[in-house]
């Protein structure tokens, strides 16, 4: 394994979920994104696909539009250029090239390309699969139940950690509120992460398994923060407005 090049795209991958989490991977390879940065003035989706090269972060990435687009970012066979591409810095996220192609397309929206005349054509008719796609996708279905199978696996795991904070809480005679069970679960999620990141440090797993479960769990504990910070807020309402009614009483 590339241990540099793993951290290199670690680092892509923690700055796309933080800052721009539509966009994904593309069949899980960690090189190759996709997602939407607008709509074009027929209020079309714009679809971009991003790839790494092998030289990144010393030399851009390349970007093109999926959806046929007309605009002066956007070469004929739908490259697609800004200031940060054309003077490129290794310390640019990819976070920031996805900004800045938004904010240039929000400011002039792109126009729709227009269709060819062959394009109304029918498509050609797929050929039947041969015995080998068959059993790539026979090999595709084992992969997806094996991983629905891991991520019950890891649930339960979540599960199995809240019980044991939640127990230890209830052993010192103090009641369980809402709060504490949202605490026990951020903490249980929290080392599942720490986890996840021994494992792929150690390249027991791959870096698109790794992507797939730290997506999912990185979210939650996201949900888990949000529900945290609005009870703590609740909780501040509450004492403030005790502490005006007890000023009042003395008053």
């Amino acid at each position: 394994m590339d241990t540099d090049q793993d951290r290199i795209l670690a680092i892509v991958l923690q700055d796309i979920i933080n800052n721009e989490p539509d966009f994904e991977p593309i069949g899980g390879d960690l090189t190759v994104y996709q997602g939407e940065v607008g709509v074009t003035k027929n209020g079309t989706p714009i679809k971009i696909r991003i790839e790494l090269g092998y030289r990144f972060p010393y030399e851009p990435p390349t970007i093109k539009a999926i959806t046929p687009i007309q605009h002066p970012i956007v070469n004929f066979d739908q490259k697609i250029s800004t200031p940060s591409l054309n003077n490129w810095n290794s310390n640019y996220t990819i976070s920031r090239i996805i900004r800045e192609i938004r904010e240039e397309f929000k400011k002039n929206p792109p126009v729709d390309e227009k269709s060819s005349s062959h394009s109304i054509q029918s498509p050609p008719v797929a050929p039947p699969m041969s015995r080998h796609e068959l059993l790539e996708i026979d090999m595709l279905k084992t992969k997806i139940n094996t991983l629905q199978a891991e991520l019950h696996h890891l649930e339960n795991l979540v599960q199995k950690e809240k019980e044991k904070i939640l127990q230890n809480r209830a052993s010192k005679s103090t009641p369980i509120s809402p709060k504490d069970e949202l605490i026990a679960e951020k903490k249980a999620i929290q080392k599942l992460l720490k986890m996840f990141e021994e494992y792929y440090e150690d390249a027991l797993i791959s870096p698109s398994d790794f992507y797939r479960f730290y997506r999912i769990y990185i979210k939650e504990l996201f949900i888990l923060n949000s529900k945290l910070s609005i009870n703590n807020y609740n909780d501040e309402v509450k004492q403030n407005v005790s502490k005006r009614t007890s000023e009042r009483r003395l008053a």
